[in-house]
Order: structure tokens, then sequence, then C-alpha cells
């Protein structure tokens, strides 16, 4: 498990009790606290320069002291560099997983190289009256047998009122498939997109079309 905080310009912000960093800090706490006593945990912060904290340990104490350590840097979130470095890092290792916790103020992530044993799981931290967002995207081989893959697209309404928006899945930057959603306030839903298996390496970008505050 590869736990990526970001603590970029962005997670200064007070919106939540203790700023952003700090919500950050509690939730990757969560998932330290949780891990097994068989499983490897590394910390990456990002910010414009990526950085293993720590390298893989099962000390949840070293890890835990890694993440209370972190400190907001006055730059922007190269959060592309970030998860490309983590896939890297577990790239050999079975059922992998990689934690995001961010804000979300980073560009789209494009050309990362994620093993199909990767999961990556976001956990969005700071909040917005007016938000939609993307919380998680994974992917595996179809259980049917046939040569699909599964793209499971995970987006959370944060307003208080109902939104409809598109979600829009490209592969190398060309539209394969987009359906329209409507949530209600508070409302989580998990859409899934079925494509043909690769017969190499291509990149997979989610985007929705919401417009936010």
């Amino acid at each position: 498990v590869v736990i990526v905080v970001d603590n970029s310009a962005s997670m200064a912000s007070l919106d939540v009790p203790g700023g952003r960093l700090d919500a950050a800090k509690r939730e990757a706490v969560k998932i330290i606290s949780d891990m097994r006593a068989e499983d490897q945990m590394m910390v990456i912060s990002a910010s414009a320069h990526p950085e293993a904290v720590t390298g893989f340990s099962s000390d949840k104490s070293e890890l835990l002291q890694a993440v209370q350590g972190l400190k907001v840097h006055e730059t922007t979130t190269n959060m592309r560099d970030a998860l490309a470095l983590a896939a890297a890092l577990v790239s050999s290792r079975t059922a992998a997983q990689i934690d995001v916790i961010s804000d979300g103020g980073f560009s789209p992530v494009n050309s990362v190289d994620f093993a199909r044993t990767t999961h990556v799981l976001y956990h969005p931290v700071g909040k917005s009256a007016h938000n939609v967002g993307i919380v998680a995207v994974d992917y595996r081989r179809s259980l049917t047998g046939e040569k699909t893959v599964e793209v499971f697209v995970t987006v959370k309404n944060y307003d208080d009122k109902q939104r409809t928006f598109n979600i829009e899945l490209k592969q190398d930057k060309s539209t394969v498939d987009a359906r329209e959603v409507t949530l209600k306030p508070g409302q989580e839903d998990a859409d899934v997109f079925d494509l043909p298996e690769p017969t190499e390496p291509v990149s997979l970008t989610v985007n929705i079309d919401a417009k936010d505050d």
C-alpha cells in the first residue's frame, strides 16, 4: 500500500477543522491504523516534487511519525509524477493499493502506467458547497471470461441540490464512452465502463463536465 498525501499550497485552506492538511493526516492515520500485520506501507508527499517520505514498512509508529511530520509547501501539486512514482514502486507487487488523499486541486492525471492488479482509491478532503467529483477509479479484467476490461468510476455530489452531468472516458485522448449521471444531494454512484482488453499499455482518462464553484 502506498499513501500519497497532497501537501501543496491549497492544503493550507482552513475550510475544515484544523485545515485540509490536518484532515488529510487524519485520513492517512485511519489507513495506517487499519493495516494488517502482513501489510507493507509507504508514504509519499505530493507537492511540486513528489517525495518518498518512508520506504515500505510494517512499523505503524514509523509511518504515523512520517505522516505527522508533513508540512504544507507553497507550490502546486504534481500529482501525475506522484502517482507515477507510486505506480512504479508497486509494479512488481500483487494486489497493490494506492490511496490518494487530496483536495483535488491538481491537473488531470494522464499517462500513468498502473499494473492491472493495482487499485487506486481517492480520499477527498476539504469542502465546497457546489462540487461534484470523482472519488475513485479502478479497473479489472472482466469476470465473464471475455477479453474485456471493466473500468469502475465512482462519483459523488457534494452539493446541496441535485446535479446532472456527464462522465467521459477517453483512451489515448479519444472518447470511447460517455454517459449522463444525475445525483441527489450527497449521493454517491458507481458506474462501470466495459472496454476491449488492450494488447499493450494505453492511457485512460476520466472526466466529468460538471461546473464546480
